[in-house]
């Protein structure tokens, strides 16, 4: 006889939460109901061992919040995500956006919103924080330079704080992001003989790929965009058009 398949629905705490798998999805799902509406959502956890701590946990914290007269409304970190480009969409069209907005979606769109993707806003905490890092690592094949963690983390703060806007999470609640990476030297301009040197050695340093990959052109624009520009900020911090235009040539034909 074959073994016997695993269950996609447990109940726990005497039925009132229960654990599900939705096909197609592999993370464990979660639902129990508050006094006012009903809860569902992911556990981020493949592991049914696993997954039913981590719903436990969080079918006693909504308890908590609702007594507490705290957010308890769930949101997927896509879905807020979302809402924070429309809204630095927004700002800049009003003319109150900041040239960064550009990179923070890139960043957004390209690393935060594939990891993160269904989990709830609510439930990313140090230890997902910890996950995520790894896993960029080797999406990028290297550790990314501090300037580079600053304008992801600062992207990541973008997306708690329309969470925080829209109610969704206490400000209490926002975790702390840290920034290990790597020390680039800050140097406050740079020679023309400088300046061709910087460029030429980005052709070996920066723009190798360390894998293969299917679009060259837009991996290209990624790291100029999200690795090179933040550098070049840091070089010409009293001279922003600077980098801006050396930016512009890294750029140019892409």
């Amino acid at each position: 006889m074959g073994s016997r398949p695993k269950p996609s629905t447990i109940l726990l705490l005497d039925g009132d939460l229960k654990l599900y798998k939705r096909p197609g999805i592999r993370r464990w799902q979660a639902t129990f109901k508050l006094k006012s509406r009903w809860v569902r959502v992911s556990t981020g956890h493949h592991d049914m061992a696993e997954a039913t701590i981590a719903a436990r946990d969080l079918f006693y914290k909504y308890r908590y919040m609702e007594q507490h007269g705290l957010p308890t409304l769930t949101k997927s970190f896509k879905t807020v995500a979302m809402w924070a480009m429309d809204r630095m969409r927004e700002e800049t069209e009003n003319g109150v956006g900041k040239k960064s907005f550009r990179d923070y979606q890139i960043v957004i769109n390209r690393y935060l919103i594939p990891y993160f993707d269904t989990l709830p806003i609510q439930s990313i905490r140090y230890e997902e924080l910890l996950k995520f890092g790894a896993w960029r690592r080797e999406k990028m094949g290297r550790e990314p330079k501090s300037s580079t963690l600053n304008t992801h983390n600062s992207a990541l703060n973008r997306v708690f704080d329309e969470a925080v806007v829209r109610g969704l999470l206490a400000r209490n609640d926002v975790p702390v992001l840290m920034n290990k990476g790597r020390n680039g030297q800050r140097r406050p301009d740079f020679t023309q003989g400088e300046y061709q040197t910087m460029i030429d050695s980005f052709g070996h340093s920066f723009v190798t790929p360390p894998l293969a990959v299917k679009n060259p052109q837009e991996w290209f624009r990624d790291i100029v965009l999200t690795e090179i520009e933040p550098l070049l900020s840091e070089y010409w911090f009293d001279a922003p058009d600077r980098a801006r235009d050396a930016t512009a040539r890294l750029l140019a034909g892409f």
